[in-house]
């Protein structure tokens, strides 16, 4: 953008592309205020029933996605359009400006709409897509998206295997973890609770499985199978995902002690509630504690381990279609 080449002494002619009259190209003018821009915004809006009078990009997208819209599906259309609408007005300043083709606003927003109907037919597989926009429009107004409830429990380990499930959480209080170890039969041999201080999610995850490694090879737990619900950490440590910055040495340390009989595998939380449970009095209580007899839990950690000692399920629900 020529306006944010002249904060760094970078002067030169500047002419907008996307109008007939050529004004000073800037960052409001591409994407909000530019003929090209203003057509294009006023047709989604128009179409959508929305009323703006947003003076910058930024509280434009805001309006957008702040609206209260009712439906899942208009709602998820809500969200993208913006990303859209600025991604293909770029693309058409940068035809205009380096390859010298002018595109105007019915050709921007029929690429637009060839978008959503790609994005729709990968989310909502089970829908007609219509070629015109307000013909989708109402396509996506009628879609009843199904609640399905799915049956979880947590899963005894084979015979002579035991389990280890961890759980992290960030929170207004800090962060925190918790874990637990059972063996085949269901049978509690250690648990523990700490607090991290302030780091995310993710790292308390990492942190909460290594710290329950080590407690298992103090124990002299083996063929250990190591469950949690976060899915980004087991799949970095299956390598199969890259491991983020800030949990490469946690991952690392993971690894260096990991015996070839562990096994890492992703649970759904309504499956974890031990280890969940475990993590909510971690954050809170400030301190490690470590549990050698069940009878020394915390009243709901030792409910919630009697349940899945019983098979018991609960349920997890989920939109389909």
């Amino acid at each position: 953008m020529d306006d944010v080449l002249q904060k760094f002494q970078i002067h030169g002619p500047s002419k907008c592309h996307c109008c007939v009259l050529g004004q000073l190209e800037t960052m409001e003018h591409v994407f909000l205020t530019g003929q090209l821009a203003s057509a294009t915004w006023a047709f989604f809006e128009h179409s959508l029933g929305l009323s703006t009078s947003a003076a910058t990009v930024r509280s434009r997208c805001a309006t957008w996605w702040l609206l209260p819209v009712k439906g899942k599906v208009i709602r998820w259309l809500m969200r993208i359009l913006p990303i859209l609408i600025l991604w293909f007005l770029w693309r058409a300043r940068n035809m205009a400006r380096f390859e010298g083709r002018r595109i105007d606003d019915s050709q921007v927003r029929a690429l637009i709409v060839h978008e959503v109907r790609m994005l729709v037919r990968a989310h909502f597989p089970g829908i007609r897509v219509p070629g015109q926009w307000g013909e989708l429009l109402e396509a996506l107004s009628g879609v009843r998206r199904a609640l399905t409830a799915t049956a979880v429990r947590w899963a005894f380990p084979p015979m002579g295997c035991f389990k280890l499930n961890t759980d992290g959480c960030a929170t207004t209080l800090g962060s925190g973890g918790g874990g637990v170890i059972r063996d085949s039969c269901g049978r509690f041999i250690v648990a523990f609770e700490d607090s991290f201080g302030g780091v995310d999610s993710l790292q308390a995850e990492a942190r909460t499985l290594l710290l329950g490694l080590q407690l298992g090879r103090q124990v002299g737990v083996s063929r250990l199978i190591v469950e949690s619900d976060c899915l980004v950490l087991i799949k970095c440590l299956r390598g199969e995902w890259g491991v983020p910055a800030g949990i490469r040495p946690i991952v690392r340390a993971i690894r260096m002690g990991e015996p070839s009989s562990h096994h890492f595998c992703h649970c759904y939380r309504e499956g974890n509630t031990v280890a969940d449970s475990l993590a909510t009095y971690g954050a809170m209580s400030g301190t490690r504690v470590i549990f050698t007899t069940g009878s020394r839990l915390p009243t709901r950690t030792r409910g919630l381990l009697a349940l899945d000692l019983q098979n018991f399920c609960n349920f997890r629900f989920a939109f389909r279609g």
